[in-house]
């Protein structure tokens, strides 16, 4: 019988013990057998442990590495970076609770395959949701369109953002050229549990400015979404509908280098313009402080 043992406090004492033993005894997932004896992470749930940090800021991942890879004391990770003790301890304190955040520990406590996989299917049911939605509020929907919105829900939006100032000009050129917002437009359209769509009609009515855009979908490419391949959306699409115009449709998504767009009856009947960003857009200005 294992058991997992209640996180201890962060403290300033030398760091005897080595990573990632020492990391995940803060966090309070470490596994403890009825003897007592410490149970090492396997391969995968070390991969958890490392999928779990890369989600956090890079200050905080820092600071994580100077702390628990490294053992340094607060003070000495304090010099080093030219930041007071007390801030690198609130800082490290609030990287590690922030790994024990659900969405976060799942991958430590059960590895990195297991929760991977738990997770893509629930996305996927969520896509299929979400696609319905859409469905309805644009009936004029086409197997293109449908693509695209499966491509988008899989695969988020960092293979767009090769190059940062292009985005921005792309965007400063298009809102420029936008009508009003009709009254029935939200500002954000969910794609998946990853994912989602700001319309920039809405934006621009609520006075977001481009500089906040292209902010966010900078900061959007940077989060590593689940493991989805294009074969992934070709197979969503084609379970979903086997019909030889979606497998056609479908089997440009396994090009490489092709990206979807919109059928013409679409944009001639919705004028589609957005941005995908990464769900919790709104926090990239509040990680980007410290």
């Amino acid at each position: 019988m294992e058991k997992i043992r209640k996180p201890r406090r962060t403290a300033e004492e030398p760091l005897t013990i080595d990573y990632p033993e020492n990391l995940v005894r803060a966090i309070g997932v470490e596994m403890i057998s009825e003897s007592g004896e410490y149970i090492p992470l396997t391969a995968d749930r070390k991969k958890g442990l490392e999928h779990a940090i890369e989600s956090l800021n890079e200050r905080e991942r820092v600071i994580l590495s100077l702390r628990f890879r490294e053992k340094k004391a607060f003070q000495d990770i304090g010099d080093q970076l030219g930041i007071s003790r007390q801030h690198v301890q609130q800082i490290s304190a609030r990287a590690v609770g922030m790994l024990r955040h659900p969405g976060r520990i799942i991958f430590i406590r059960d590895g990195f395959e297991k929760t991977e996989l738990a997770l893509k299917l629930t996305a996927a049911e969520e896509i299929r949701k979400q696609l319905a939605a859409q469905r309805k509020r644009y009936p004029l929907m086409n197997v293109e369109d449908v693509v695209k919105f499966v491509f988008q829900g899989m695969l988020g939006v960092g293979h767009l953002i090769d190059d940062p100032e292009a985005a921005m000009k792309r965007l400063e050129t298009e809102m420029e050229s936008l009508e009003e917002a009709g009254e029935d437009e939200k500002l954000i359209e969910k794609i998946s549990p990853q994912w989602v769509r700001m319309n920039l009609r809405a934006a621009k009515k609520e006075g977001i400015t481009e500089a906040d855009i292209a902010y966010m979908l900078v900061e959007s490419a940077k989060k590593k979404g689940l493991s989805f391949t294009r074969q992934n959306v070709y197979n969503f699409c084609v379970k979903m509908d086997g019909s030889e115009r979606m497998k056609a449709a479908a089997e440009k998504v396994l090009d490489e280098n092709w990206l979807p767009s919109h059928s013409e009856a679409y944009r001639a009947a919705y004028h589609p313009a957005y941005r995908v960003l990464y769900k919790d857009y709104r926090k990239f200005r509040r990680e980007a402080e410290d």
